[in-house]
């Protein structure tokens, strides 16, 4: 149906029969790349109308045709607008890229040719920044969309918000297509002797706003020392709760008092961003720089990345916080909803 339906556009915009090996400036193989990214069906449709400039822009409107509304930009109302204005070069459009976990990354291509910079991305190596590059687009475009017909804006972090939750919530029901299939399964590893780690994780209620954070700490035999679930209230994204629970398990970790500790969670972006000295500026920016404060006022404790399964004790805390009326603290006996996990962990 897809090369049907292709063929059938390529022909309506006059390009006769699509050649195999480039077709509107976009190789074969990235075509092929599209169909291959880890993101909603409605949002693949989209890049793929974009390659072939068949969105209904403006300009593009007023060249078929159509009149009843001026060619300005629905969203800067300061030039016309083109595909290629609304999604790079409108003044509103710079400041989603600004405000997006992307911040100038996206500028890694020459973006003149709107088609070669998609193809940039589509071949790029990194799929996670594709990933999020397209639903910040589609949601862009959703953005103008209301705007022109509803006359309602949002502002542009409250853009970037809504495409990255969207992802978030698609990958959460994806789990199939976010674990490589020739990973070898990950185990909790104990820590060195005289260690202890602390497994983090966060979690997000999207319909309440809603999070939570797991926190548990176990020594160099795989006991336990302590646990602590914390609830979190307007939350806006999963990032924001994964953030909110490594700055919670930070704090932990300087309540259980000296000797060397393993901070080690499954929310990578978060811990590399933690890790690395190069400053944020996205809207989480204040709560990563305060966890950065906080780990350099700990001596020997690190943060470490560790694959989910690696991190179920965490992960079900987090979960059971989300229902809590606060923070619970387990100092003497682990909570019963995670004791079949810490059993397993050490098998």
């Amino acid at each position: 149906a897809y090369e049907v339906a292709r063929q059938f556009l390529f022909e309506e915009a006059g390009e006769g029969t699509s050649d195999r090996t480039l077709s509107y400036g976009v190789s074969t193989q990235a075509w092929s790349r599209l169909w291959q990214i880890c993101v909603p069906p409605k949002v693949k449709v989209l890049i793929w109308r974009v390659l072939l400039n068949i969105l209904p822009t403006r300009e593009r409107l007023r060249s078929k045709g159509i009149q009843g509304d001026v060619g300005v930009c629905g969203l800067c109302g300061a030039r016309e607008e083109t595909l290629h204005h609304v999604l790079l070069d409108c003044s509103f459009t710079a400041l989603i890229w600004q405000n997006s976990p992307l911040q100038t990354e996206w500028r890694d291509h020459d973006t003149r040719d709107l088609n070669g910079w998609l193809e940039h991305i589509l071949m790029g190596g990194d799929r996670h920044k594709t990933e999020l590059l397209f639903m910040l687009i589609w949601n862009l475009w959703n953005e103008r969309n209301t705007v022109v017909w509803t006359a309602k804006r949002r502002s542009p972090c409250e853009v970037v918000d809504g495409a990255v939750r969207l992802l978030q919530e698609f990958k959460e029901h994806q789990p199939t297509m976010l674990q490589p299939l020739s990973r070898a399964q990950a185990k909790w590893q104990k820590p060195p002797l005289g260690a202890i780690k602390i497994n983090v994780d966060g979690a997000l209620h999207v319909q309440t706003g809603s999070g939570g954070g797991g926190i548990m700490a176990r020594d160099s035999a795989g006991c336990f020392v302590a646990a602590r679930a914390c609830r979190f209230s307007h939350v806006s994204s999963l990032e924001h709760a994964e953030i909110l629970a490594l700055r919670a398990a930070i704090l932990f970790s300087h309540d259980l008092g000296p000797g060397p500790k393993i901070i080690e969670g499954d929310a990578q972006g978060v811990i590399q961003t933690v890790q690395t000295a190069h400053e944020d500026r996205s809207i989480l920016s204040f709560l990563f720089s305060d966890c950065k404060f906080l780990l350099s006022q700990l001596e020997n404790t690190s943060i470490q990345f560790a694959f989910r399964e690696a991190n179920r004790v965490a992960h079900r805390l987090a979960r059971l916080a989300i229902t809590l009326p606060g923070t619970l603290t387990w100092l003497q006996d682990p909570p019963d909803a995670v004791c079949d996990v810490l059993v397993e962990d050490i098998l």
